[in-house]
């Protein structure tokens, strides 16, 4: 029984030594090659992609409990919530069929994300600027 156990000993020592091998010649210089580059422009890194449903599913739950809190515009002062209309529901409603397909999914996306985008922009600090174009026309241009 005890030559059994160091034997079971000697391999996991030995495999060790192989993983942390393994580890240093390949997994070690691929991060610093493609992550880390990256790694700063991040919110969340997570391994695997869309294919880790574990870390996927993790940062579902922790927006889920973030939107469950009522009072989020007087914590984050700069947050601004869009009002939700017929348009916005609908197409909340579409990208979360499971069915939808992937051309109608980038389609509603792409509208939401215009939605959101043009209503960012709308709190930007602009100041309205009379401007004298070339030709001699005037013109009321916005300006940051």
């Amino acid at each position: 029984m005890l030559i059994l156990c160091l034997n079971r000993l000697v391999f996991v020592s030995d495999f060790g030594v192989e993983l942390v091998t393994q580890y240093a010649k390949f997994v070690k210089p691929a991060f610093d090659d493609f992550v880390l580059p990256s790694k700063k422009y991040a919110d969340v890194i997570i391994p695997r992609g869309g294919d880790n449903h574990v870390a996927v599913d993790l940062i579902v739950q922790h927006i889920h409990t973030k939107l469950g809190q009522h009072d989020l515009c007087k914590i984050y002062p700069n947050l601004f919530v869009i009002q939700s209309t017929f348009q916005i529901r609908g197409m909340h409603t579409l990208i979360r069929e499971k069915d939808i397909s992937k051309h109608d999914f980038v389609f509603y996306s792409d509208r939401l994300i215009r939605l959101v985008v043009e209503h960012g922009l709308g709190h930007l600090p602009f100041t309205e600027k009379q401007v004298v174009t070339p030709t001699g026309i005037r013109g009321e241009w916005l300006e940051l």
